[in-house]
Formats: C-alpha cells, sequence, structure tokens
C-alpha cells in the first residue's frame, strides 16, 4: 500500500505570522479585512497561530497589541512558555511594518487550508474504500463515475 500523502508542503507559516503581525500592527484594518474574506482559526496550520487569533478574536479590537494579547492569554490559560509566545508575538511585529496586505496573506492561507482539508478527505474517503466490511452508497454525479455519500 502507497504511504499516506503528506501535507507538510501545504503550509507557509511566514504568510500565517504575517497574519498575526498584522493584527499587531495595525489591529483595526487587519481584522476588517480578515473577516471580509472569512477567516477562520482553524484556516492556520500553526497551533500557535490559532491561539493567537482566538485570543485577538475575543478582544476589544482598539486594545489589541503584543502586551495585551499576552496578558489576555495568560489570563484565559492559553499563554504557552515552553512554545515562546512572548517571543513569537515580538518576532511578528518585528517582520511587517504595516498590516496593508491582510487580506491578501489570509487568502493565501486559506487556499493551502482548503488544499490540506482535500487531502485529509481523500486519505479518508482511499480507506473506507479499502475496508471491504464497510458499505458504500455510490451515486451517479454528472461528470463523474461514482460519487461517495460519506452519509452512508
Amino acid at each position: 500500500m502507497n504511504a499516506p500523502l503528506t501535507t507538510n508542503h501545504l503550509q507557509d507559516k511566514e504568510y500565517e505570522d504575517a497574519i498575526i503581525a498584522c493584527l499587531l500592527v495595525e489591529p483595526k484594518d487587519a481584522l476588517d479585512k480578515l473577516l471580509s474574506v472569512a477567516f477562520e482559526p482553524d484556516h492556520f496550520s500553526s497551533l500557535q497561530c490559532r491561539r493567537v487569533y482566538r485570543t485577538i478574536l475575543g478582544m476589544d479590537i482598539n486594545f489589541v497589541d503584543e502586551l495585551t494579547v499576552q496578558r489576555e492569554m495568560e489570563a484565559a490559560g492559553t499563554f504557552n512558555t515552553a512554545e515562546s509566545d512572548g517571543q513569537y508575538l515580538q518576532r511578528c511585529l518585528w517582520m511587517l511594518p504595516n498590516g496593508r496586505y491582510a487580506d491578501f496573506y489570509a487568502k493565501q492561507v486559506m487556499d493551502l487550508a482548503e488544499r490540506r482539508g482535500m487531502i485529509t478527505e481523500a486519505q479518508r474517503l482511499a480507506t473506507d474504500a479499502i475496508n471491504l466490511k464497510k458499505p458504500i452508497t455510490p451515486m451517479k454525479q454528472p461528470g463523474a463515475v461514482f460519487y461517495y455519500d460519506k452519509r452512508s
């Protein structure tokens, strides 16, 4: 049997960090841009970025900066010193002078997240197809031989 497909190449830490940087530098403008493209925490491949983004989403956007995000994460018990969250926030601030391109970065990260999801779903379908004990419901679909109804 073939080795499972990996999704390591379907993530871009620089774009993910740039999104967090945009939020720290120009929080209101960056968040407006991210929300306009329906950016969600799960689009991040990095758990660290997800934690920071979820924290910012729960804050008053007028009071978002490196220190307030860190304090908010500490209060919520999500600040991780083992992963150097404090240094991470500082590094994000150093990388970008403004938040102008938050929506561009978000679209790149969202595309990669969708591709990771497609690989995950393809692996699940392949696993189900190989399992002869699991019943499937093949259905005709325009332009395709079969469509697997995952509700079965």
